[in-house]
């Protein structure tokens, strides 16, 4: 992908892609799914082009449309994700078997690598050119894009794998254990090095104390800590950036987890069909959070990059985010004025529509875009009082909904509360060790939610698509996530 075709690509403004929309909402209108993001627009902006254009690009696939709005570092988006590309790789699972997964082991992994050695090689010098700075933010979105896509099938065909282990094996709960592998997942990695660091602390007699800074070896500890999860706070949201200092807190704020300790191995017959379902089901669970973390990095490492550009023009940070990454360039940045016009008017109202039918995209800011938005914007089927899902933690309890879309928004959580979100993030496990269960809009068995939940042992229920639609902040409910229902049992006021 040629970072002047994105360019190209995302400026074009044509009404005939709302003409096209306008067809394919009714054409799609009982497939259609709502997506809650959190939406920092400079991150987005590079997500979004990986969404649509370059999936047709790279897999001659792509969704047949994408419409959204973005408010105020909230979003709304309206799309069929995977189900063209889905069926797609499902098929060369089916026909290829053990051929196709290590074609596809083999080239992830090599991207992974060579992600991973490029971003270690890049250190943000300090008082340089402009230019300097925004061939370093392109050249990362272009190392990122290039890596990230191929990824894409790990969560495209996630729905697909869990239909056909429920054939084969028919039981739910059973397939949440053998199905994923939360040990490789770079949350469950973080996690393992502040245990450790824990229990190298109480296992030298020292106490865990902001005097412990001065300690050489502590000190590294914490440091390889911080390696392993300084990107896990990054998201469609924003960037949380992070030292030694918000490391040595989480520290504080940790709490081992004794539940691993307990359980033991499965031992299960399987047949040699569902041994290789259940192992592709494990692999593409590890590869989705590979994605992610490719992702995270990205973005952590985008957002370094326009804090400096942030400093050389005198624009708050917070406000640049506003800005897609193309319209941040030095010609922008030299027109100061018209510049604060731009972020002003996508502060107040952001809309997105592409159509795969044009391969062209309509944009819009300001109160038109909300005008627009509320004029296209499809009606959910079927809102009603309760909520189905799939079940990826059992239980059963009662308890005040939070609803938190993103980790930047204010919000209030208090312990037992019940989380309800569009997705998970590894910058939600704070609030899900809170929280007394977890339902998300999005997801299947290998997701962020089913995997953490399943690890903390709290209910879960994932996929209900519109739990973020149906409930209120505030509202009681109960959570049957042995039946994979939400309830509400009285609203708040």
């Amino acid at each position: 992908m040629n970072w002047e075709e994105y360019k190209k690509a995302v400026t074009i403004q044509s009404v005939e892609v709302l003409k096209d929309f306008s067809k394919l909402k009714e054409e799609y209108k009982t497939e259609m799914e709502l997506y809650k993001y959190p939406t920092n627009i400079f991150l987005t902006s590079v997500a979004l082009y990986w969404t649509t254009e370059q999936k047709k690009e790279v897999f001659g696939k792509t969704i047949p449309f994408a419409l959204g709005f973005a408010k105020e570092g909230k979003g709304e988006w309206y799309w069929i994700l995977y189900k063209l590309l889905g069926d797609m790789f499902f098929e060369q699972i089916e026909n290829e078997r053990e051929s196709f997964i290590e074609e596809i082991r083999g080239k992830t992994q090599t991207l992974k690598e060579n992600f991973e050695s490029w971003l270690n090689k890049q250190s943000i010098e300090k008082d340089q050119s402009l230019k300097y700075y925004l061939d370093r933010i392109e050249e990362t979105c272009q190392e990122f894009l290039n890596s990230v896509i191929h990824f894409e099938i790990s969560a495209a065909v996630g729905d697909l794998l869990h239909k056909k282990l429920i054939e084969l094996l028919k039981d739910e709960e059973l397939i949440l254990k053998l199905a994923t592998d939360p040990t490789q997942s770079e949350t469950f990695i973080h996690n393992q090095a502040l245990k450790e660091t824990v229990e190298w602390v109480k296992y030298n007699h020292l106490e865990l104390s902001k005097e412990l800074m001065d300690h050489e070896e502590f000190k590294e500890k914490l440091q390889d800590c911080w390696n392993k999860g300084y990107f896990l706070s990054s998201g469609y949201g924003g960037v949380k950036f992070s030292g030694l200092n918000d490391e040595f807190n989480e520290l504080m704020n940790f709490k081992i987890n004794e539940s691993h300790e307990s359980k033991k191995e499965l031992n299960l017959k399987l047949n040699d069909e569902e041994k290789f379902w259940v192992e592709t089901s494990k692999f593409f669970s590890i590869l989705r959070d590979r994605r992610k973390t490719i992702q995270q990095k990205a973005f952590y490492h985008l957002a370094l990059l326009l804090e400096e550009v942030s400093k050389m023009v005198g624009i708050p940070l917070e406000d640049l985010y506003y800005l897609r990454v193309d319209q941040i360039t030095e010609e922008s940045l030299t027109n100061k004025d018209k510049l604060k016009e731009i972020i002003k008017l996508q502060r107040e109202g952001y809309f997105y529509c592409w159509t795969a039918e044009t391969g062209k995209f309509y944009l819009e800011s300001g109160k038109k875009a909300e005008e627009l938005y509320l004029k296209y914007k499809p009606e959910l089927m079927g809102i009603k009082e309760e909520v189905t899902g799939q079940v990826a933690c059992p239980g059963i309890i009662k308890g005040k909904a939070r609803i938190v879309l993103s980790m930047h928004q204010d919000y209030t959580f208090d312990e037992g509360d019940v989380l309800i979100t569009a997705m998970t993030s590894p910058d939600f496990v704070p609030l899900m060790k809170k929280a007394s269960a977890v339902v998300t809009d999005l997801g299947g068995v290998t997701c962020h939610a089913a995997i953490v939940s399943r690890e903390l042992g709290v209910p879960c229920i994932i996929g209900t698509k519109v739990a973020t639609e149906v409930f209120k902040d505030g509202d009681l409910v109960e959570v049957d996530a042995d039946n994979g229902v939400v309830r509400k049992l009285s609203t708040t006021n």
